[in-house]
């Protein structure tokens, strides 16, 4: 294969990965809010806005997320508090980390710079970027809440990068002051983060650096230590590393293991064996380390980026050992949450690139062989990409009717623990939303549904779509309402979300939600078919009707069930 050829390759592998990626992202993201975004996101907005300055400071769990509210508040301000500016801002901190990755990675093997060299370089560097953006770290890449999770990899990474390029030069001043503030952003990223400066200083000490940077760090390190825990207070429900490396040694070794290598499972597709690999595979990580720090340390000074990285490598192993001794009661498997799966592919990219230059700066045959296997495990890659575009898992559509039910504010206990297990708590949180008219809560259907109760359902005279309830559940919780389950068949050129239900009397008494992931095309293509569920007023008699005056649809529905006497 040419060097042209593979170039154009690689290229366009590493480009269907990212793509399909970001298509997944957006397509997989719910504007529901979910989890801790109904305390953390949510109500920490409106405090701030109510001018409960100390709310961001204030602790979410054991972290304080200073940088990830300030996003939090520009989303819900200025982007309507849906989340895709939140998803799109983390998508570009992995494009920033994969640049870095590729900035560090051109220095580090640039010393011998030959023609035949160039190819594998720019293969590795596709290969990078694949794996930063890998579908198997979905629940951070759909999830609005991460944007936490995304900095606390990527600024002590900048930061250590900094430190490494600040040693000579005009630049060096600037630089090194980038480092500290770089060091000090990343402890109100996640608790994890208050490792990056005392490590930045241990990496200046390692690079022989001057004695007063070292002091400023060693300075800029206890402040930010003291700041951070002199209110801290440990959360309920957490281990300690010093409590589970006592009583459960073996777990926490397997946890940490899991952890690092958690890639291998998931490229595996699960079940016992892929476990085993991922213990393995963390295994042969932190070995790979070992043997390069033990190697390069003695002469930091001559491999300042390798140095950094394995700096890096060590606040990453650092955070997996952190993580193990507070949540490995839990279980090993844990670690094998999709959302670990970032720091994990982070680490192995970190392996990657200090080993790249074994390979890359050697004979032209070993160098293009070197791009020749990265450009087959980025096919390999792309196989495994293909669940961001094809899976379906059905949660965004259970947390849109989770969303219908605080609008309409039903009482189905279930459905709202979906999105928050404190059902009181987010019941009253989604009430001062809607009243401010932020988020979810201000969009439609959900904004008018408190004022359209009840008001004509005004379809016009001629049906435009057939439907038909497929069932009626009582709520245990709440006598004055049902939940309503059926089906929509209505024009393919319609995109329909949402529709009301009607009585006799042609007023509104429900809403449903349509499910897209159930769309599909009738016989003739003109039609698509939807399932459909909702609620509805158990005091309002026999529905009749559904519809969206909006979208110009509406039809009887088919064996109309009474619902009164349910």
């Amino acid at each position: 294969m040419s060097d042209l050829l593979q170039r154009r390759t690689a290229l366009l592998l590493c480009a269907v990965i990212v793509a399909w990626a970001v298509s997944g992202a957006f397509q997989h993201h719910s504007p529901v809010p979910y989890w801790d975004m109904w305390n953390g996101y949510l109500q920490f907005y409106m405090n701030a806005t109510d001018g409960m300055v100390d709310s961001w400071w204030a602790q979410h769990n054991e972290h304080r997320i200073v940088l990830a509210r300030l996003l939090f508040f520009v989303d819900i301000a200025w982007f309507s508090g849906l989340g895709y500016f939140l998803i799109a801002t983390q998508l570009l901190m992995i494009a920033a980390a994969a640049a870095l990755w590729i900035s560090v990675l051109r220095e580090h093997a640039a010393g011998v710079y030959r023609s035949a060299h160039r190819t594998p370089r720019f293969v590795f560097a596709c290969a990078i970027t694949a794996v930063l953006f890998l579908w198997m770290q979905h629940e951070n890449l759909t999830w609005a809440f991460q944007s936490q999770f995304f900095l606390v990899q990527l600024l002590p990474l900048a930061a250590l990068i900094c430190l490494y390029r600040s040693d000579e030069g005009t630049r060096a001043a600037p630089l090194f002051v980038a480092t500290c503030v770089l060091g000090m952003a990343s402890a109100v990223t996640m608790a994890n983060g208050v490792l990056a400066l005392p490590l930045l200083m241990l990496t200046a000490i390692a690079l022989r650096q001057s004695r007063t940077r070292i002091l400023i760090l060693a300075m800029a390190a206890a402040v930010t230590l003291v700041a951070y825990f002199a209110t801290y207070q440990s959360p309920p429900g957490h281990g300690s590393i010093v409590a589970t490396l006592t009583t459960m040694p073996f777990q926490f070794v397997r946890y940490v293991l899991r952890y690092l290598g958690a890639p291998a499972f998931h490229l595996m597709g699960g079940g016992e064996f892929a476990r085993a690999a991922a213990v393995a595979a963390g295994a042969v990580l932190c070995l790979l380390v070992a043997w390069r720090a033990w190697k390069i340390l003695p002469q930091a000074t001559r491999h300042k980026p390798t140095t950094a990285v394995l700096a890096y490598l060590a606040y990453l192993i650092a955070t997996a050992a952190a993580t193990a001794g507070g949540r490995a009661m839990f279980g090993a498997d844990q670690a094998l949450s999709s959302r670990y799966a970032t720091p994990a592919l982070m680490a192995w990219v970190g392996v990657a690139v200090i080993y790249a230059p074994a390979m890359l700066n050697a004979t032209a045959r070993r160098a293009r062989a070197a791009g020749l296997a990265a450009l087959m495990a980025l096919a390999g890659l792309l196989a495994a990409q293909t669940h961001a575009v094809l899976s379906h898992n059905g949660t965004a559509f259970e947390r849109e009717v989770s969303a219908l039910a605080l609008a309409m504010a039903v009482q189905d206990t279930p459905q709202i623990k979906k999105v928050f297990p404190a059902v009181e708590f987010v019941q009253n949180t989604a009430r001062q939303a809607a009243a401010r008219g932020i988020s979810i809560f201000a969009q439609q259907p959900y904004r008018d549904l408190p004022t359209r109760m009840g008001t004509p359902q005004l379809l016009g005279a001629f049906a435009t779509c057939k439907a038909g309830i497929a069932h009626i559940d009582t709520l245990p919780d709440d006598p004055a309402h049902v939940k309503v389950a059926g089906w929509i068949e209505h024009s393919a050129n319609v995109d329909l979300k949402a529709a009301s239900l009607a009585n006799a009397d042609k007023r509104i008494v429900g809403w449903v939600i349509i499910d897209p992931a159930t769309r599909v095309l009738s016989a003739d293509s003109a039609n698509t078919r939807a399932s459909f569920s909702g609620y509805a007023r158990t005091a309002d008699g026999v529905l009749t009707s559904i519809g969206d005056r909006d979208e110009g649809v509406g039809c009887a529905l088919a064996m109309p069930s009474d619902i009164a006497s349910r």
